[in-house]
């Protein structure tokens, strides 16, 4: 299950065309494989124990790795693609956002589910990019100075950042009380 939610993401960088179709054909034919939902719940939902395990999922700020983090919402986005694409091909694609798009199209994902996990991911992913910016090491809201609280309150569309804080940690529960929902 691991490598074939790995090979969601894959795509050909660099090929001839003849050798491009060889390994398109390829990934897709793995993919729609038909599965066991129940199975691919259980292994998605034992390696996400397994990554906390590893990295930890208790730093809010570290958007990757937290409880309710971007790896949440990848790995709903993985295994959504897993138990649906033999049924319903056109869920798959390697963009984590496109394919809960394209499973609220197909009805494998409610419209609000996938609103909450778009709408953390975007936050999540803008976040991120500031703190790599603007901070080395493990960020600590603690030790940062105003202005870059300032831009990250800003950059979350919240007035100030303890506000953006208490946003963050209640799209955390959401995202998990969804990966709850879908995978178990």
């Amino acid at each position: 299950t691991w490598e074939h939610m790995a090979l969601t993401r894959a795509r050909v960088i660099s090929s001839s065309p003849d050798f491009r179709r060889e390994i398109e054909r390829i990934i897709a034919e793995v993919l729609t494989r038909p599965r066991d939902a129940a199975s691919v719940a259980t292994d998605v939902a034992d390696m996400r124990r397994a990554v906390a395990q590893e990295k930890g999922e208790d730093d809010v700020w570290d958007m990757k790795y937290v409880a309710g983090g971007l790896v949440y919402i990848d790995f709903i986005a993985q295994y959504l693609q897993l138990v649906h694409a033999a049924e319903q091909p056109d869920i798959l694609d390697v963009s984590t956002l496109q394919v809960l798009d394209n499973a609220a199209r197909l009805g494998v994902l409610p419209a609000a589910s996938a609103e909450i996990l778009r709408a953390a991911a975007r936050l999540y992913h803008d976040l991120t990019q500031i703190l790599r910016l603007c901070v080395t090491g493990k960020f600590k809201p603690e030790a940062a100075g105003e202005d870059l609280q300032r831009v990250m309150a800003r950059a979350g569309d919240a007035p100030d950042f303890s506000s953006l804080e208490a946003r963050i940690k209640e799209m955390q529960a959401e995202v998990r009380r969804v990966f709850t929902e879908v995978v178990g």
